[in-house]
Order: structure tokens, then C-alpha cells, then sequence
């Protein structure tokens, strides 16, 4: 479910105000107050029925200059005149959103801002309009009934964001994490006619509703949402406008939080709809000015944002914002340049930017001599759009492949990885992998540096498998003594070993030992990774001693090697039989680190060779049973290599080396019982690893 977007004007309200920007831009009037230092005026245009207690709203930018409690800023009328008014939201961004009393259409007020000294005025007026959302990250209490809410609300002070909203209709957190948070919405319901409305909520967890101070209807506690009106409650009203307020509480998993009405006459409830609110009038600024020094500074320099759409990825979201310069009107000859505030830079005049992150960024302006710097907030907000959310991907993706990643955090480029991966766009993906190697931070953040090593496991059981190995490469050359490249290399040596390309193995295993003459273990794995390639000679003497000298580096298991052997392989075997194939691959891993001598023993290798096969990775398996007959062919186990190297090749298509394979058992083992299952396989060799049985499993 989606939530609105930030409070914005309408197309036509801004066109309008750039025709009146320029007439107001050559009128001059004195300032107010020196000790103010910004001016920004404001005319405001009205929205729905004028009715009573006419109020207006505007979002305006800052420039960093408001304080963040707004407790500068002052508003004149025409007459210069002060007037009262209600901050909706200030502090949270350069971003200040305000509620006023207005008299009339088109009248113009001026907002002086930019005093750090200025104490705040309480003027004692909010507007009798519109509605307020306001969300508190959840303190402790408890939600069973009014009572422990009202009491969680006091004990709840932390302010996530507010602003105006449109209606009770969420379906997650506008302005934070969707978790343990509290939603309060506060406004004013016209009411069409007299008589008895129906009033209903559904939320998960729990909500109140009140109107004009009395609770309607609630449905207090920790539950999910239904989706229907069952929680409802009837309330005389008369016509006019009546004080809503709503109170969600969510503990976490799904959010949901709905009022809905029946209003008299109707037979069915619905979500009380925006229209219902009564309107703020829309305010927009025409006009920017800025003192200084006892002159006003020719032509400032300012900019506005706002949000345009946000994306799903996972856990994340990405978003699009758009920038616009809004003083001084005319820099078509003015060099110009942004910073996003994410390490990209653009030179457009409104650009529109993909932030892969929620937060807060610094984002700043140079224009000509001057440079404005705003705090600009990426709210977790999903705005209604137009656009399906792969239009808006593929979007997305287009314009992320021409930023810079490389000046980008592990954190971003992780987020990028992801929402590629997601929207199936390659060119992204590789970009975002080329930069995490790159990034040095990659090989500091444990998510970073796994993200990479799965990756290149993917690659290779996706059968790109040259690709994988120059990922692996990479990752090996990049911080030597870094964990991750240590694992790099060793995966490395042993992909390229899978492929027979043993010379780069054994180059690749030597260069890990060169570098962890003092890590004992990734020496281990290193000698291991020697032994196997003697082993793929054929030299058994040779291997052995490799994998003798990766045991003096490594701990023996409890109860010595020989327990170990028959330990790991009942566990491996167990786990083949139950389908669990990670787990099974998981044992015969520590049955290697503890005892790499167990290499040379056949029923290893046919555990192993089976696993892989099963898992899929018909290269490695193919590759473990070819270095085990190799080092062992006249071995108890010398056919079941033989049989598994053919099974192999068959499923890899290649059919010719899978019939020399399955000849060779049938000629040089007759007595072998599995004989007559490779004379099968000569006549229909298989094609899909479902057709493989494996008769040490049925025992």
C-alpha cells in the first residue's frame, strides 16, 4: 500500500507564481527588521469553498538559515503587520511547511527568517483545517486500551517527521523504519448533513478514533488487519466541521492503519477521502530576497526539491527527487553545479536525482560566485505515480548507470547491487560489482565482502564460469591480507582447478601461501589446495605430502584424525540421504580443514562428487571425481569415479567424453558391479540430474 507525497502545489499554481515572480521582483519594499536576514514573499490562491476560519499553508525552503524550531521567523501582512501562525513541520530538512490566517484571495504576506538570536512568539492559533500526520518512533507501554496508549504517546517523544496529509490510508512508516512506530493524525472532517455517522477502523496493531474529543470506535492490542468494517461505531453529528484525530500503534511485521465512514444515507463504508478534510489554501513563495551587511545582495541564490517517486528493492527503497533553481530566475549564462551531497554531481539546471537510500543528504548549489548548501531529507515515502514500478526501474536503472559509483559508500552501492539484481539490469549490476572491489570499504563491511564471494559463486553455477574466476581474481589482487581476498584466492584456485587449468591453480594456491606465512588456517587451505594439484596429476606420493603439511597447521580434531574420518562422512551421508545438499557440502568442507589427508580417500571424493552433482555444480563434481581416479585409479572406489566422471560429462553435453568414461569401467573394472549400470549409460545416457541414482545412498 502506498502513502502520498510531501505537501506540493499544484502545476498551475507554480506556473502561476513564476508570472508573478517577475512583477514582484521589480517592486522594492523597505525591510522589516535588519536583524532579519532573509525575505521571502508569499501570495496565496484559494483551494475549495472559502467558508470560515480561511487558513492557508506553504512549504518553503531555507537555506539553512531558519532555526530548526522555526522560532525566527515572523509573517506580515501587507499592511506589515505580524500574523499568527502554526509550524506543520521545521527541522527535519532546509524545509519549513507553515500554517496562517488568511483574509481574502491573492494576498500577499512576507516571511523573515534568518535570526539566530530571536526568540520564539507563541501566538495561540492553529488552523481549523486540513490534516496533520505526525509519527513517533514507539517508546515503552502498553496498547490493550486508550489508557496505555495515551500513556506510550507521553512516553514516545522522539519526532520521526510530520506534515500535511491527505487521509487516513497507510499501509507503512511515510517518514522511517515500518516497525515499532506511532501514527497520529490530527484535522478537521466537514460533515455534509446531520444525522448518525458510521465510523470504522482496521489497523495492525492498535487504533483509536475520536472525533471532536470523544472516542468513536478503537480496536486496542496486537493484531493484524481485516478487511472489512467490523470495528465500527455510530456518533451523532451536525453538519459543519468536527475535530478528527487517529491513533495507530504499530509493533511491527505488516502496517496498516484506515478510518473509514458511512456517512447518513449511504449503505456501504469507505476510507474518508481527502475531499473530506476541509482544504488549506495553497501559498507560494514569489519571491526571494536576502540582507546582509546592511544591503540586499543582488540576485541569491536558491533552490527547492521535492520528491517525485520512490521504488521497492527488497528492505530498500529508491527514490527520485527533483532539484529546481528558483532564484536567481534567468542563470542560462551563470556556470552552475550540483552535489547531491552522495558524491554525484550534475551541471542541469533541474535535475532530477536517484538516491538508493533513505536519510539525510547535504546538497549543494554552486552558481556563478555563490554556493548554497541545503539539508535535503529522503523520506521512506512511496508517491502515487502514474508510472508501473518496473517503468520507474528501468528509469531508475538508466540513470544510475551514468553517475560515478566509485564515489559512492559501501552502503549505496550495496543498495544499487540489490535493485539491480531485483529489476533484472545487468549493465547495472556489473557496474555496482566493478565499484564494490574497487571501493576499499567493500573489504571492511562483512555484507560487502559476502555480497561479492555469492556473487561469484553465482556466476559459476549460472555456468559463467571465466567470469566468475576474473571476480575472484579481483577480489584475490585487492588487500592482500584482507579475509575476504584470502577466500577469494582459494575459491579461485579451486574453480580453476574444476576447469583443469591447473597452472593458474597452483599459481593462485602458492600466492595464498606466500601471503599467510602467520594465518595458519588460510595456510592449511592453501598446502590443501597444492596437494590438489598433484592429485590432478596423479601424483599421490606427492599430494599426500602437501596435505600432511596442511595438517601440521591446523588443529586436530577431538578424538584424533581416525574418529574425525567416520564422523564427518556419517554426518555428510545422513544429509545426502535427507536431500540437505548445503549441509552435506558443509560437512565434507570440515572434514577437509580437519583432516586434508582424507583427499586420497575414495568414499570422500564420492560424497563430495555426489553433492556437487546433486547441487548442481556439475563442473566441480566432475573435476573432484577426475583428480580422484587420477591419484587412485586402481582403488576400491576407481569405478564410481569413473561412472560420476561419465554422469558428469553427460549432464556438461558432452557426450563423447561421457561414453569414453562409461567404456572405460565397462572394459577395465569387469567385475565392477557397476558394470551394467555404465553399459546402460552407453545406451541412454542421462540427461537430467533427477535421473541419477546413487546406490550409496539407498543403504
Amino acid at each position: 500500500m502506498r502513502t502520498l507525497e510531501r505537501f506540493r502545489l499544484p502545476v498551475w499554481a507554480v506556473c502561476a507564481a513564476l508570472l508573478l515572480r517577475g512583477v514582484a521582483q521589480a517592486q522594492t519594499k523597505p525591510w522589516w527588521d535588519e536583524r532579519w536576514t532573509c525575505r521571502k514573499t508569499v501570495q496565496v490562491s484559494p483551494v475549495g469553498d472559502y467558508g470560515e476560519d480561511l487558513a492557508a499553508a506553504v512549504a518553503f525552503t531555507t537555506g539553512g538559515y531558519l532555526q530548526a524550531d522555526a522560532d525566527d521567523l515572523r509573517i506580515l501582512d501587507e499592511a506589515g503587520q505580524e500574523v499568527p501562525y502554526y509550524v506543520v513541520a521545521s527541522g527535519f530538512e532546509d524545509l519549513c511547511t507553515v500554517a496562517f490566517p488568511v483574509e481574502r484571495p491573492q494576498q500577499v504576506f512576507d516571511f523573515y527568517y534568518g535570526n539566530p538570536r530571536a526568540k520564539g512568539v507563541d501566538h495561540d492559533w492553529s488552523p481549523k483545517r486540513g490534516l496533520i500526520l505526525e509519527v513517533r518512533t514507539m517508546g515503552k507501554g502498553g496498547i490493550n486500551n486508550w489508557h496505555q496508549m495515551r500513556d506510550l504517546i507521553a512516553n514516545s517523544p522522539e519526532v520521526q517527521g510530520r506534515g500535511l496529509h491527505h487521509c487516513v490510508f497507510d499501509g507503512h512508516n511515510r517518514f522511517g523504519p515500518s516497525d515499532r512506530y506511532i501514527s497520529i493524525y490530527k484535522g478537521f472532517l466537514y460533515c455534509p448533513v446531520p444525522g448518525e455517522y458510521d465510523f470504522a477502523t482496521t489497523s495492525d496493531d492498535a487504533s483509536f478514533l475520536f472525533v471532536d474529543s470523544d472516542l468513536v470506535v478503537q480496536w486496542p492490542g496486537q493484531h493484524g488487519a481485516v478487511a472489512d468494517a467490523r470495528h465500527h461505531a455510530k456518533t451523532r453529528l451536525e453538519r459543519g466541521v468536527h475535530f478528527l484525530e487517529y491513533y495507530h500503534a504499530d509493533l511491527g511485521d505488516r502496517q496498516v492503519a484506515e478510518a473509514a465512514w458511512r456517512v447518513p444515507g449511504q449503505e456501504d463504508f469507505v476510507v474518508i477521502p481527502p475531499e473530506a478534510f476541509v482544504p488549506l489554501w495553497w501559498g507560494q513563495v514569489t519571491q526571494y530576497e536576502r540582507f546582509e551587511e546592511g544591503t540586499l545582495v543582488e540576485d541569491p541564490v536558491d533552490f527547492s526539491f521535492w520528491q517525485e517517486s520512490s521504488v521497492s528493492a527488497g528492505d530498500g527503497l529508491l527514490s527520485a527527487l527533483r532539484f529546481h533553481i528558483d532564484s536567481p530566475s534567468s542563470t542560462t549564462r551563470e556556470a552552475r553545479e550540483w552535489d547531491f551531497g552522495d558524491g554525484v554531481t550534475s551541471q542541469d539546471r533541474s535535475p532530477t536525482h536517484v538516491y538508493v537510500r533513505a536519510g539525510k543528504y547535504r546538497v549543494s548549489l554552486r552558481l556563478g560566485g555563490q554556493k548554497l548548501t541545503q539539508a535535503v531529507r529522503v523520506w521512506h515515502n512511496e508517491r502515487i505515480s502514474g508510472a508501473v514500478p518496473e517503468d520507474l526501474a528501468r528509469d531508475y536503472a538508466r540513470r544510475i548507470e551514468g553517475y560515478d559509483l566509485s564515489v559512492m559508500a559501501v552502503e549505496e552501492l550495496l543498495a544499487i547491487w540489490g535493485f539491480a539484481r531485483l529489476y533484472a539490469a545487468p549493465e547495472l549490476e556489473r557496474q555496482a560489482l566493478g565499484a564494490l572491489i574497487d571501493q576499499p570499504g567493500s573489504f571492511r563491511d562483512p555484507d560487502a565482502s559476502q555480497v561479492l564471494l555469492d556473487q561469484a559463486d553465482a556466476l559459476w553455477m549460472g555456468g559463467h564460469y571465466d567470469i566468475a574466476v576474473e571476480l575472484l581474481h579481483r577480489l584475490g589482487a585487492r588487500y592482500s591480507q584482507k579475509e575476504p581476498a584470502l577466500r577469494a584466492l582459494c575459491n579461485e584456485g579451486q574453480y580453476l582447478l574444476a576447469l583443469g587449468k591447473r597452472g593458474e591453480a597452483r599459481d593462485a594456491f602458492e600466492s595464498l601461501e606466500r601471503r599467510t606465512s602467520d594465518r595458519p588456517a588460510y595456510r592449511a587451505m592453501a598446502l590443501t589446495g597444492i596437494g590438489d594439484c598433484h592429485r590432478f596429476k596423479g601424483d599421490a606420493d606427492a599430494a599426500r605430502g602437501s596435505y600432511l603439511e596442511a595438517e601440521e597447521n591446523v588443529e586436530g580434531p577431538p578424538g584424533g584424525r581416525a574418529v574425525a574420518h567416520g564422523a564427518y562422512a556419517q554426518a555428510a551421508l545422513e544429509y545426502l540421504r535427507a536431500g540437505e545438499l548445503d549441509a552435506a557440502l558443509e560437512q565434507v568442507a570440515l572434514w577437509e580443514s580437519a583432516a586434508p589427508t582424507a583427499k586420497l580417500d575414495g568414499y570422500f571424493s564420492l560424497l563430495k562428487t555426489i553433492a556437487l552433482c546433486k547441487r548442481g555444480d556439475v563442473v566441480r563434481a566432475y573435476g573432484e571425481a577426475r583428480d580422484q581416479f587420477a591419484a587412485n585409479p586402481e582403488g576400491n572406489y576407481a569405478p564410481h569415479m569413473l561412472l560420476l566422471q561419465g554422469d558428469c560429462l553427460a549432464l556438461w553435453q558432452h557426450s563423447d567424453e561421457a561414453a569414453e568414461m562409461y567404456r572405460k569401467l565397462v572394459d577395465g573394472y569387469p567385475e565392477s558391479p557397476l558394470r551394467p549400470v555404465a553399459q546402460h549409460r552407453l545406451q541412454i545416457p542421462p540427461k537430467a540430474i533427477a535421473e541419477l541414482r546413487f546406490p550409496v545412498l539407498d543403504f
